[in-house]
Formats: C-alpha cells, structure tokens, sequence
C-alpha cells in the first residue's frame, strides 16, 4: 500500500459552488489533454427490480434491502455550475484515490455529517484527476441532498438526506449494457436513486473523496468512510488498501480536511484541522 501526500495533479471539481475569480482556471496537463471535451453522459432509465438487481450485485444484498422508496427522476434538480482547479495541494479535495490502469467502479459508506457553516460532500467515483472526465455520486451535508455528476453536465441532486444518515454508493461499470451504474442509496429512509448512463471517462482513478466544493468546509465533524471498494477491470471488487493509493488533504484559507491512515483494508476517515 502507497500513501503519499498529492503531487501537482488537476484535480477536476464536481459540486463547485465557488466564485468564478477564487481560483485561476487554467488548461489541464499531461493526459487531461486527450480528453478536453468529455461528451454530456446519456441516461438511461431501468426498472426498479433491475435497480435493485444491480445493487445486490455491487453492494450487496443488505443495501438492496434498504431501496424501497425510489427518488423519482423527474424531481432532479440542477445546479448552476462546475468548474476545476489546478494546485499542488488540493484546495477542495480530501480523501484517497487509487492509481490505476482502467478502473471500473467505486462503491463506499459513509455518514451524513450536517454543517450548516461551511459546506462538505462525500463520495465516490471514477476519473477527475489529470482528466476533463468524472463520474461521481454522494450527498451535499450543507445542502442536505444527495446527487450526481458527470462532467461537463452540470450536478444532479436527486432527492432529501438528514443530519446522521448512513448513505451507501457506488458509480460500477456494467458489463452486460456497457453501461455506468450509478447508485446512491439513504440506508436509514430506504430512499434510493439508480440508473445507468452511457458515459466515456479513463478510468485511471477510483475515487473515495469528502470534497468542500466552496474551498470552505466549515468546521464539519469527523465523516467516516467504511466498505470502500474499488472495481478492477476484470469487474472484481478489491479493497481500497490493496490499491496503490494517492492521499489527498485538502488545504485552503479556511482550513484542512485531514484524512486519517486507513483504519481498515476498507476505511478511514476525514476530520477538520484549522
């Protein structure tokens, strides 16, 4: 297992609700370059009990247990804008990712905080580092939403979450429709969104991040992330540990977020340094 604090990379933001002159934009390096212009994602809607189909495979059967109520799509809402950033230490990101070849999925649990001062998201995902392409899915604690992204499009937030809620979500590549699987399920409400999309993106990272799309996390309390998994390209599940890891503390003006040494092959956690 690889621990190192992050190197000058780009780390493309999702969720970024940030002022337009905080920080300079400024054009991608090295593979990003290849894939400027990522095409808009293509939803494709799936039945409930192929939902749930689904999420038994990835993420078990007791979170397929727990779908019950469906966020109806209709009700998506957007938000109105995304932008990245580029520095040689993260002013947004914290958590890990693993370097890898061609990554096919990320899957987490991890814990609604709540902090009404300042503004931090938990998830998981795939691309979004030295790349233009990310495919993620979490929940906004300041927000009090859960969502989804796949740049360029703009954030998806699909339905209510509550301060204490114990989420589970996974973005998996489906082999069988060549499509993303994108699953983002309330464990306490039994409230659960989850479709498939058609979607390009590297796959050279798999991605467990609590983001402060802001740079201003606030002084939120410890998130935790458990039964952190990542999806080899044979389409096996492996432990976050068993991964070459890149361990990312987000820095900025109003603070860290600090992530802790893995707690377990599949947790750790995020805590909030001034």
């Amino acid at each position: 297992m690889k621990k190192s604090v992050l190197t000058t990379v780009t780390l493309f933001s999702g969720i970024v609700m940030m002022a337009p002159n905080v920080f300079a934009n400024t054009l991608p390096t090295g593979n990003a370059q290849q894939s400027m212009d990522p095409k808009p994602p293509v939803l494709h809607h799936i039945s409930a009990k192929k939902a749930k189909a689904l999420a038994k495979k990835f993420l078990g059967k007791n979170v397929a247990d727990h779908m019950i109520h469906r966020a109806n799509p209709s009700k998506v809402k957007q938000h109105p804008n995304m932008s990245y950033v580029t520095s040689t230490t993260s002013s947004n990101w914290s958590g890990y990712y693993v370097n890898t070849t061609q990554s096919k999925g990320a899957q987490a649990h991890f814990n609604d905080v709540s902090d009404s001062t300042g503004d931090v998201a938990p998830w998981v995902g795939v691309g979004g580092v030295d790349s233009s392409s990310l495919i993620q899915t979490g929940i906004d604690d300041n927000l009090q939403e859960a969502w989804y992204e796949m740049l360029p499009s703009k954030p998806q937030y699909v339905f209510n979450v509550h301060p204490g809620d114990n989420i589970a979500a996974t973005v998996s590549y489906d082999f069988s429709s060549n499509m993303w699987y994108v699953d983002v399920d309330d464990l306490t409400t039994n409230v659960y969104y989850a479709n498939e999309f058609s979607y390009n993106v590297p796959g050279d990272t798999a991605d467990f991040i609590l983001e402060a799309p802001k740079s201003d996390p606030g002084s939120p309390a410890t998130t935790d992330f458990s039964s952190a998994y990542w999806m080899n390209s044979s389409g096996l599940n492996e432990t976050l540990g068993s991964g070459n890891l890149t361990k990312v503390t987000m820095s900025s003006a109003y603070g860290k977020l600090v992530p802790s040494a893995l707690t377990t092959s599949t947790s750790f956690n995020v805590s909030y340094s001034s």
